[in-house]
């Protein structure tokens, strides 16, 4: 008995593992070598044969990937093999069926879909050892629920947009990320999901912190938040934008620390007027959970900043956020650009505001896409998550880059300095301002910090960035 519960349990698992190849292959590699197996010919019905999904790559990568697997399993190489191409072939028999009903590429049918595609090995093992009724229909519905399952998932989680207004190019591996960031709730669940956060952060670093007794300076630190006026003197700024001001937030974690707000407030009541406010992403302090953890400090905050400008408040999203958020944030008056730009203007002078989406995580930036429609030549601020397109941003004619992400390490030692950039550019842009070529960029060491709610050896700050054509130097923060 327990020997049949084991092959049972081996075999569905193995079945399984037939049919979880092609679509995580698809979530790895994306659009790459995604040829369709039909080359996306119709039938004489005038409908296609099988169907996009259908691939070459997914067809050799069960094949290969089962015949890998199938020791593990107690079958050999060929015996591996063989079960995932009677897998495959069921798999493709059922979608040429479907496609003569007339249903769509990705259309889930219950029993229908699994049915070839683990009947069809069943019988192949059947030949090969004595298998009763009785546990090829244990198998078949046991594998069947599990394959309905995952099908469900793939079409409704990782193949369909969130949100009616999706501006992102939709692939399976982006939106597993958007999941697991934005839509995981349970704490369990989560805390796999966000092993950085949940273990080093939460358990290591803030259980070193406390021993040591440094923990509340740490705390103290991060809610010492400065000031800083940045003027930066950039010769081919329009003459009608020479004092042009932005007071530029970013990183907020907003719902870091229960007393961030009040204390952001106090600051924000004490800055002079600036022309715009640039958001530069990163709202909430987790990296996991539902999107609209932070609304409740936000929709305080939001009013205050518009108090504080003259022309409205422009952001960008960062690698804590969601693309949910950018519904919340224009209903409440905050303009999101999301691969776009905006233009201002000043009598007959232009400059452009580009804002692309968050390049670190999602990794969804379009440099070449925001920039569609900019004349060659126009002043340009760059705003962007994080400092890692300063390449991109020089060749497509920024003239002066936002960023923040890097919070100047959040934790620097002495005579050490940085540890952590959490950014693939190194220590150059880490805080502060800098060149490359013919664009300056500033990179902020954010209001907030991330993962835990401390600083050392840095703060975080509010700038106001001053645009000059001449009159001054360039020159790095100072206080306010």
């Amino acid at each position: 008995m327990v020997e049949e519960l084991v092959f049972i349990l081996k075999t569905t698992l193995f079945l399984w593992w037939i049919h979880f190849i092609p679509p995580f292959i698809s979530v790895i590699m994306g659009p790459r070598w995604d040829f369709p197996l039909d080359s996306n010919r119709l039938f004489m019905d005038g409908r296609p044969i099988l169907g996009k999904h259908k691939t070459v790559r997914g067809i050799v990568g069960s094949l290969l990937g089962s015949a890998l697997m199938a020791p593990a399993f107690g079958w050999s190489f060929f015996e591996g093999m063989e079960l995932a191409f009677f897998g495959m072939m069921g798999d493709l028999i059922t979608s040429f069926i479907k496609r003569r009903m007339n249903k769509p590429n990705g259309a889930i049918i219950p029993v229908v879909d699994q049915l070839l595609e683990g009947l069809l090995p069943l019988l192949v093992i059947r030949s090969w050892h004595e298998i009763g009724i009785l546990s090829i229909f244990a198998i078949l519905t046991v594998f069947s629920i599990g394959a309905y399952l995952g099908s469900r998932f793939y079409k409704k989680i990782l193949t369909s947009k969130p949100i009616p207004r999706y501006p992102r190019i939709l692939t399976p591996r982006l939106r597993l990320r958007e999941w697991r960031a934005c839509q995981v709730q349970e704490n369990p669940l989560r805390i796999l999901l966000n092993f950085e956060d949940a273990i080093y952060y939460r358990v290591v670093l803030e259980a070193i912190l406390r021993i040591s007794g440094y923990y509340h300076r740490g705390v103290e630190n991060a809610l010492d938040i400065q000031t800083r006026t940045v003027e930066t003197v950039i010769p081919d700024l329009p003459s009608a934008f020479h004092g042009y001001s932005i007071l530029f937030l970013t990183d907020l974690h907003i719902n870091g620390h229960e007393k961030l707000l009040e204390k952001l407030c106090s600051i924000l009541d004490r800055i002079p007027e600036s022309d715009i406010c640039v958001l530069g992403g990163d709202y909430r302090m987790e990296d996991v959970g539902f999107y609209s953890s932070p609304f409740p400090q936000l929709e305080l905050l939001i009013p205050i900043l518009r108090g504080k400008v003259r022309e409205g408040i422009i952001a960008v999203l960062g690698n804590h956020d969601c693309i949910e958020m950018v519904e919340w944030f224009e209903q409440h008056g905050v303009k999101v650009l999301v691969n776009e730009h905006i233009s201002l203007s000043r009598g007959d002078d232009l400059i452009y505001i580009v804002g692309v989406d968050d390049p670190h995580y999602f990794r969804c930036h379009d440099v070449e896409k925001a920039f569609e429609g900019v004349p060659r030549g126009s002043f340009v601020i760059f705003v962007a998550h994080s400092p890692e397109l300063y390449r991109e941003a020089a060749k497509a004619g920024a003239s002066l880059y936002l960023c923040g992400h890097t919070h100047a390490g959040q934790i620097q030692l002495p005579y050490v300095g940085v540890i952590f950039t959490h950014s693939r550019t190194g220590r150059r842009f880490v805080y502060g301002l800098w060149r490359y070529g013919p664009m300056w960029g500033y990179t902020s060491s954010g209001v907030g910090s991330s993962g835990i709610y401390v600083r050392f050896n840095t703060r975080g700050e509010v700038v106001r960035i001053i645009l000059l054509k001449e009159g001054g130097k360039n020159y790095g923060p100072k206080g306010i």
